[in-house]
């Protein structure tokens, strides 16, 4: 009776605490070079209905399938070295290249972070030519490893508006909940990180505190859903009404939307440029690559056939001595898969 009281309840405890510790490897794995995600959200400016859950110890589903989702955008692991700014980041050991198109647009940018063993920081962020947004000091994301019951401060700041008007800033990250979580391509052990903002308006005549939330949930993988722009008064309620929300997966993690091909990061740099300048991109695979300049109306001006390139960074040097200065398009084809981006020659 005892044994089997013991089998029970040993199983009652493996069913009730399925938690989950990312590790290092863990975020080494998700942003090493080559690393492929895809991002989704639900369509832009509509409210939905989210279970958000509480805080707890006891394990808890959240289901993200019953929603109108859009891919906004992918993201892709490069060599630090070959990331247009890293001389603004030199202590960055992973960078993350993201094309993103929420509003037909595409924007692309480059995320600078820190692995260690015990922690992982956000640097910055860049465009192709110059650093569009900095950390110092850096963020730090997440300690590692992450684990059900780690809190920490992630940023503290103070910002002075008009003197003496200044506000202080402190969010305050706890991973305060964990279960399962489903999505479109599966169903994943998770942490639920809660990220909580303390802002102080402080002026002469006293202080006023606005609190405000968002909740992240994160597996093993690297899968993430990002609900924000939660106000006080949604703190206690566990099913709430927001202005959407987003979520990332790895590329092997059930997304076929996109081939590693239209991940290429892939940029000029200088752009604008007089005379010459170098077309650098990075493939998850050998594959042959063929580039073409054309105007903006279109009409062919140079075409290269580069052949077949390696896995990993690429670089091709156009020299435009030839041309009149004006705006370009550069294109990047493989197969049946093409990208473009915008030159300005300005010679």
């Amino acid at each position: 009776m005892r044994t089997l009281f013991l089998i029970l309840f040993l199983a009652v405890c493996g069913i009730a605490y399925p938690q989950i510790t990312i590790t290092h490897s863990d975020y080494v794995d998700a942003w090493e070079p080559g690393s492929a995600h895809v991002n989704y959200a639900t369509p832009s400016g509509e409210y939905v209905s989210v279970f958000v859950g509480a805080k707890s110890n006891a394990p808890q589903t959240w289901d993200f399938t019953d929603y109108t989702i859009n891919q906004v955008g992918t993201g892709i692991g490069v060599e630090p070295g070959s990331a247009p700014v890293i001389s603004e980041f030199p202590d960055a050991n992973a960078v993350l290249y993201t094309k993103s198109y929420p509003t037909g647009d595409t924007i692309y940018a480059w995320q600078y972070q820190r692995i260690d063993t015990d922690r992982l920081l956000m640097y910055g962020v860049s465009d192709e030519t110059s650093a569009i947004m900095t950390y110092s000091p850096p963020v730090v994301q997440a300690l590692i490893p992450l684990a059900y019951g780690i809190t920490w401060i992630t940023q503290r700041d103070s910002t002075v508006l008009i003197p003496p008007y200044y506000v202080i800033t402190e969010t305050t990250a706890t991973v305060d909940a964990f279960g399962t979580l489903i999505i479109p391509s599966g169903s994943y052990d998770c942490l639920r990180l809660t990220l909580e903002q303390v802002g102080i308006t402080v002026t002469p005549f006293g202080g006023d505190t606005t609190r405000s939330r968002s909740y992240h949930f994160y597996t093993k993988n690297m899968v993430e859903v990002n609900i924000l722009g939660i106000i006080q008064e949604q703190f206690n309620e566990t099913t709430i009404d927001v202005m959407g929300f987003n979520f990332s997966v790895p590329d092997n993690a059930g997304s076929t939307e996109e081939t590693s091909l239209n991940n290429i990061p892939f940029y000029a740099y200088p752009n604008p440029f007089q005379h010459s300048t170098t077309i650098r991109y990075h493939l998850t695979t050998p594959d042959e690559i063929s580039l073409k300049i054309c105007d903006y109306l279109g009409k062919e001006v140079k075409t290269f056939g580069l052949g077949t390139r390696p896995a990993g960074q690429n670089e091709f040097n156009i020299n435009a001595d030839e041309l009149p200065r004006g705006v370009y398009l550069c294109q990047l084809k493989s197969g049946h898969a093409m990208q473009s981006i915008k030159l300005v020659l300005t010679n």
